[in-house]
């Protein structure tokens, strides 16, 4: 009896065993057919607002791209155009039958299209889910935020539906470094670093930051001077402005210059000048050009049609006077061979700006062209001349090179012809600001940002040339093609040795972004200070902003 029950129980378990297996075997093969990998074509989303905003819908559609295509299971193509730019209707039913004739579709199983609506400060971003063998399963997914700057979490919301749909897992899944999206670019996202919000005005006694330990001498800061100003901030010069032997300071916004003196270590307004109301600032330096003591300010405006109206402008001790208009000019000063020079650069025949940089002269209310300083692919804006000193103990200077930002705000070094010999390896950014061009009615209006300002300098008095400039993050990340929104900013120090050019001081970042700098020895004692603007953006797209200045000592310490 007790050998019956063993033998009935062996059979059962191998029954048991028999059935898992099988079981087992097309669960496998269920998981596996389940498991082919689907294809998505993600297009471009339309933009619902008042002004041209295009370049949006485009950033929406390659973020979404990134995103859904960090799911191993799913293959995106990214679609560079809406639907309608490949006669497509995608209303209704056959949607195979519409997308057989569209060769960038052959094999796709979803299409994701949609629309990012903005109506003052509020965004919503809502997209279609569409399967292209059953069109009737439509999966409609929404999301919205406050600000530009929150499109991209709002793709990453849909993403996440998205891969969920296709997948059946609701889980955030892969990262982007994985992405198997059909893209010509892959932009990675970097944490923040912390934020030292602008503070009322007030004065600071020293602190030296600790330097890093890569650092070739002891560099640190000490804040001399937080200054709030209700105004975009969009560049500052500072010198001698009415001819007194102490420095001042004039502020550009984009129709406004204002003129500020210094007491007590507060800016105390002296005067204005308005410009014309349709032209737009986008510079401005001082240079006195005459000798009389009294730095003019050479400004660069934009008018209708992007048509160069620069100006000049010299303090007469009560106002500004207009010493030239019109001016068809960039204008830029900057150190060359121990002394600043004047220079400029006209527009090209199609593009923003021409291939050749001049040394100019102002005399007799007239701009003078002078010999070529440079004539590579060089935007003035983000250009100086470079004076390298050679490694040892040599007080001999190398040949002259040039510093310069291409148009991904990445900082290059090499000859006046633009022959690259060293470039950074990361992006620097850019100003806010921008000339946009029109090119054609099928086309995006296109955006070339305005660089920022490069400074080369003997600033610690150890023989060899620094150059400063300013670091401004973009918190797009590049995903929104012609449109930028910095969250923070800082100044940076660095310097040319071995080769290669070494990073010496970072100074703490800022909320917001640096629109302009400048170096200079304000309190007279061979060491210069830096002066810089921060602009806070409250608005969607550059509205309501309003600016800090900050006066900061570079402190060195030689090791």
């Amino acid at each position: 009896m007790t050998r019956h029950c063993i033998k009935s129980n062996t059979i059962t378990i191998l029954s048991v065993l028999t059935i898992s297996v099988f079981t087992i075997l097309l669960g496998q093969n269920t998981l596996e057919a389940d498991s082919k990998v689907k294809t998505i074509a993600v297009f471009p989303f339309e933009v619902i607002a008042k002004e041209d905003t295009s370049f949006i819908g485009k950033g929406m559609g390659r973020m979404l791209c990134s995103r859904i295509g960090s799911d191993d299971a799913i293959q995106v193509k990214c679609m560079d155009r809406l639907p309608s730019a490949y006669g497509l209707d995608l209303g209704g039913s056959s949607m195979a039958g519409k997308t057989a004739g569209v060769t960038e579709l052959n094999g796709v199983d979803y299409i994701l299209l949609g629309s990012v609506t903005i109506a003052g400060t509020s965004v919503s971003s809502d997209a279609k889910l569409v399967d292209i063998l059953r069109p009737e399963q439509v999966k409609f997914i929404s999301a919205a935020g406050m600000g530009v700057g929150d499109i991209m979490q709002q793709a990453s919301t849909i993403s996440e539906k998205v891969r969920a749909a296709i997948t059946g897992n609701s889980g955030k899944i892969g990262n982007e470094e994985s992405s198997r999206a059909i893209m010509n670019s892959h932009f990675a996202e970097q944490p923040l670093q912390d934020k030292i919000p602008a503070a009322p005005l007030k004065v600071i006694t020293e602190q030296i930051q600790p330097v890093a330990a890569t650092a070739i001498s002891s560099f640190g800061s000490s804040t001399l001077l937080i200054q709030k100003l209700d105004m975009e901030i969009r560049g500052i010069a500072t010198s001698d402005i009415d001819g007194d032997g102490k420095l001042d300071m004039a502020v550009m916004d984009n129709h406004r210059i204002s003129f500020f003196t210094f007491a007590n270590n507060t800016l105390v307004k002296q005067g204005v000048y308005d410009g014309k109301y349709y032209n737009s600032n986008i510079s401005i330096d001082a240079f006195d050009t005459n000798g009389n003591g009294k730095n003019e300010l050479f400004v660069t405006s934009i008018g209708k049609n992007n048509y160069l109206k620069s100006y000049i402008i010299e303090w007469n001790g009560r106002e500004f006077k207009p010493l030239a208009e019109d001016s068809e000019w960039y204008f830029k000063v900057v150190a060359f061979h121990g002394k600043d020079r004047l220079i400029g650069q006209q527009r090209g025949h199609d593009e923003v700006f021409g291939s050749a940089i001049y040394q100019l002269e102002f005399s007799g209310n007239k701009i003078i062209q002078q010999e070529k300083i440079a004539a590579g692919n060089f935007a003035i804006f983000g250009f100086s001349p470079l004076q390298k000193k050679k490694s040892g103990n040599s007080n001999i200077m190398e040949s002259d090179s040039c510093l310069w930002f291409d148009k991904s705000g990445f900082l290059n070094l090499g000859d006046a012809r633009g022959i690259i010999e060293w470039k950074s390896g990361q992006s620097l950014g850019s100003t806010a600001l921008f000339i946009e061009q029109d090119k054609g009615r099928d086309n995006l209006k296109e955006r070339t940002y305005i660089n920022n300002r490069v400074v080369t300098g003997d600033i610690n008095s150890d023989g060899v040339v620094e150059i400063i400039t300013v670091s401004n993050s973009d918190v797009a990340k590049g995903y929104l093609s012609g449109y930028k929104k910095f969250n923070q900013g800082n100044i940076q120090v660095m310097a040319w040795k071995n080769g290669l050019i070494d990073d010496l001081w970072k100074g703490n970042p800022v909320t917001g972004y640096i629109s302009d700098f400048n170096v200079i020895d304000m309190d007279g004692d061979t060491y210069p200070e830096i002066v810089y603007s921060v602009v806070m953006d409250k608005g969607v797209v550059m509205s309501n902003a309003n600016s800090t200045v900050f006066i900061e000592k570079i402190v060195a310490r030689h090791k």
